[in-house]
């Protein structure tokens, strides 16, 4: 299957509309260090820090603050999809584990169904195995993809969803002169991008909250079975667009516990917080790719065996991951899953 590429002259057409868009909304294009950058009128850049901006007054407790935002877009006619296992059980197996909210739709993509109608919200949690290794403040390997997608798409319509975005923003309490938007170069758009979405094209715009990179609204081209399809795929890390509202000093005293955080091992939390996602979502050796990306985390868990309160980790994520898919193991079933796999690298070490 070829590869479903924009022309230059779709981009330039794509860049005026985007231009005309942002222009009625006072944003004013600059280039800045050979990006394209767009930021409201009277707005300078390079950005400060964001923590550095004082927080809204009288934010609701966190748990609140996440059905606010995950209530937003089904109350304006977004049909919500929740997928119940985040490893990839189906026919079409364009990564192992997902990665992203759009792949809800791969088999519209690269099966044989057709594509779906209609605009979708999906708050669908990730594992993303690049950032594994490389956990720090705002990057974990597993989050939410908070994403809007719709299939069949025009720019036209593209643009009107991400203008949703701007007023959940700004319904939340961010201040829209803070934000900076960046156009994605055709070069960038494509690296990293992997089996079947290497060879998706797209015009792609990073949305920035201050100096601190939330999400991306991507107008992809995809190629398949029936021809070339024109999907509008805007996500955003959820934890990201929360520590940009509570600003806490670290980002993870938001994502907890603090029993944890306080002692600064973020990579423990991270390797249980993905694991509890995975365990959760009926993880098992049948499907052995998956279950080795597993064991990386599973692995990291074993050197700090008995020192940390495991049940404490899993039921505090548990309950986090519960918000967004339904478990198809429960809080103690996990707890004991990960507690065997945990233990077996544990004997295994001892016995070398």
């Amino acid at each position: 299957m070829e590869r479903a590429e924009i022309s230059q002259e779709e981009r330039k057409e794509f860049q005026d509309h985007l231009n005309r868009f942002l222009t009625k909304r006072k944003w004013k294009r600059r280039e800045f260090e050979s990006k394209t950058i767009y930021l409201k009128e009277g707005v300078n850049y390079p950005p400060d820090h964001f923590l550095e901006k004082p927080r809204k007054r009288r934010l609701p407790p966190l748990s609140q603050g996440i059905r606010k935002i995950i209530a937003f877009f089904p109350e304006r006619g977004y049909e919500e999809k929740v997928q119940d296992n985040i490893v990839n059980t189906g026919k079409v197996k364009d990564t192992f584990l997902i990665g992203a909210g759009v792949q809800y739709f791969r088999e519209c993509f690269w099966g044989d169904k057709g594509p779906t109608e209609g605009s979708f919200f999906l708050p669908q949690p990730v594992i993303r195995m690049q950032y594994a290794n490389s956990v720090k403040e705002g990057s974990t390997s597993s989050f939410v993809n908070a994403s809007t997608v719709q299939l069949q798409s025009s720019f036209r319509e593209h643009l009107v969803s991400l203008d949703n975005w701007f007023d959940l923003f700004s319904e939340q309490g961010l201040y829209m002169g803070d934000f900076n938007l960046e156009v994605v170069s055709p070069e960038r758009y494509g690296r990293g991008k992997k089996g079947k979405w290497k060879d998706t094209d797209g015009f792609s715009v990073n949305i920035n909250y201050l100096n601190q990179n939330i999400g991306d609204a991507g107008f992809i081209r995809v190629q398949t079975k029936r021809g070339p399809l024109e999907v509008s795929d805007i996500g955003f890390g959820l934890e990201r667009i929360l520590w940009s509202l509570y600003k806490t000093p670290s980002y993870f005293d938001l994502i907890g516990p603090i029993s944890e955080t306080r002692n600064l091992r973020f990579q423990l939390v991270d390797s249980i917080r993905s694991a509890t996602l995975l365990g959760m979502s009926n993880i098992s050796d049948k499907d052995q790719n998956s279950y080795n990306q597993f064991k990386k985390f599973v692995k990291y868990a074993s050197d700090f065996y008995g020192q940390f309160d495991l049940f404490k980790l899993i039921r505090h994520y548990h309950n986090f991951w519960s918000e967004f898919i339904n478990p198809q193991r429960g809080s103690t079933q996990t707890y004991y899953f990960l507690d065997r796999e945990i233990g077996e690298f544990v004997h295994e070490s001892r016995d070398l």
